[in-house]
């Protein structure tokens, strides 16, 4: 059986670790908490669809760097 806490202690399972109860461990800089809770509150479907929308707009955002950076006069590269 583990315990578990959502602060910056972990604790270990009780059973068979002899003296080692618990770690700890360092918040990372640069995480966004409220944005790991807000995935975590989602469905893995609304997660999957989160993501989906997100590679959609990177991928469209690519097309539309290319295709400015092809119009520009004087452009050497071509689609």
């Amino acid at each position: 059986m583990h315990d578990v806490r959502l602060s910056n202690t972990t604790q270990l399972p009780k059973k068979g670790l002899g003296m080692a109860k618990k770690k700890t461990t360092k918040s990372s800089p640069g995480v966004d908490k409220g944005l790991v809770a807000m995935f975590l509150k989602m469905s893995p479907e609304e997660r999957l669809q989160a993501n989906d929308n997100a590679a959609r707009i990177i991928q469209e955002l690519r097309d539309a760097y290319k295709q400015q950076r092809n119009d520009r006069p004087g452009s050497k590269r071509s689609t």
